[in-house]
């Protein structure tokens, strides 16, 4: 089963995101949009590879800027399920900052039943200085504006928040920037910590990594409360993981979603993962674009070259770590912040370590009487 392939629709952005591992859009390489021809070329590939394709999700740059390409790829997948080259009809989203959205982009969006992922750090004061547009235009009205249109139109969304130093001196906490985002709407509320060098954006001293740290289990425990005690399921991405880890490891199966693991593995990027660029490269994932050391070549329903993933094998760290089976990593993230020196960083540890803690402990103190939090095995 391929889980996620990923399409950019184009290399450009409007943004200038104060972190961006996309260095603007086009990750270092190609500037400009989809090939069209050759990108369908690579999605038949990919196809004759693994006709199991569960979710196909549209990513950038930013991909409302030639959102008028969905239908023709759209088009292209339809033609390849009704030839059985792809087994079945896959679900579709999109990534985007949503400073773009109109009744003719809505119209797309709810032609492809589509899930919407939207960027956004946070309160204005916060996503103002993190994603400006390029000029220094702020953005966080524009975007507010435009998830009241989806939530008037029915259309599901997330919402991901690159968490940094910068809310920090904005007088915000991991929680209080959660709240606040959750109040939006969203199905999920996924909270990435920075990977950063610059010493004002990224937690990079023992004492940052120490309070991110501490923020965030705070975090996961307002969620793990809402839920044991009330019932009440908050939409915190980091929680979902935590559980679908411990489902898959007493289920004995890998874990399910677009960034899953198992075994040895910190994800399933190039086997349950695969992503195709503008330029109509194909990489493991599109956290790799324009990395020319791991793309991937397809040919023939066969995998002719495929880049070397970080795994935990490789890391005695990983080996000897007692939540190691449970764990899920970015190796893309990993190759932003060292390039060519995997392993996951001390933030990612410390999170898997005591979030799990955290659940263990929620799990052992529910009261008989209390809504219950089970994983089965």
């Amino acid at each position: 089963m391929l889980e996620r392939l990923s399409i950019n629709l184009t290399h450009l952005c409007n943004l200038d995101c104060a972190y961006c591992y996309a260095l603007g859009g086009d990750y270092g390489g190609y500037s400009g949009d989809a090939r069209v021809a050759e990108v369908e070329a690579r999605i038949t590939d990919v196809a004759l590879l693994n006709p199991n394709i569960k979710s196909v999700q549209f990513f950038g740059g930013e991909p409302l800027l030639r959102f008028d390409l969905v239908d023709g790829f759209t088009a292209h997948i339809d033609k390849l399920v009704h030839e059985g080259a792809i087994a079945a009809p896959p679900r579709y989203s999109v990534v985007t900052n949503l400073t773009l959205l109109d009744d003719a982009r809505i119209e797309i969006m709810k032609r492809h039943d589509m899930s919407v992922v939207v960027s956004l750090d946070g309160p204005p004061e916060v996503n103002d200085a993190t994603r400006p547009y390029k000029g220094g235009r702020v953005s966080t009205a524009r975007v507010l504006e435009n998830l009241a249109k989806l939530r008037d139109h029915g259309i599901t969304f997330d919402i991901e928040c690159t968490f940094s130093k910068l809310h920090w001196a904005k007088g915000y906490s991991a929680l209080s920037t959660f709240l606040y985002i959750a109040e939006l709407g969203p199905s999920l509320v996924k909270m990435t910590n920075v990977t950063h060098p610059d010493p004002e954006i990224g937690f990079n001293t023992r004492e940052d990594i120490a309070r991110v740290l501490d923020e965030n289990l705070t975090l996961l425990d307002y969620a793990l409360e809402a839920l044991t005690e009330k019932g009440r399921l908050v939409p915190l991405g980091f929680l979902t993981e935590l559980i679908n880890a411990l489902q898959a490891r007493a289920d004995a199966t890998p874990q399910s979603g677009g960034c899953g693991g198992g075994g040895g593995s910190y994800c399933n990027a190039g086997t349950g993962n695969i992503a195709i660029s503008a330029d109509a490269k194909i990489y493991p994932c599109h956290m790799f674009t324009a990395n020319r050391a791991f793309e991937m070549e397809i040919a023939g329903g066969a995998v002719t070259r495929q880049p070397k993933m970080a795994s935990k094998r490789d890391h005695a760290a990983c080996t000897s770590c007692w939540a190691s089976s449970w764990c899920v990593a970015c190796p893309g993230a990993m190759e932003f912040r060292r390039p060519g020196h995997s392993g996951p960083s001390a933030i990612h540890c410390g999170l898997m370590r005591g979030g799990l803690e955290h659940v263990f402990a929620a799990l052992a103190d529910q009261d008989a009487s209390a809504p219950r939090l089970t994983v089965s095995g």
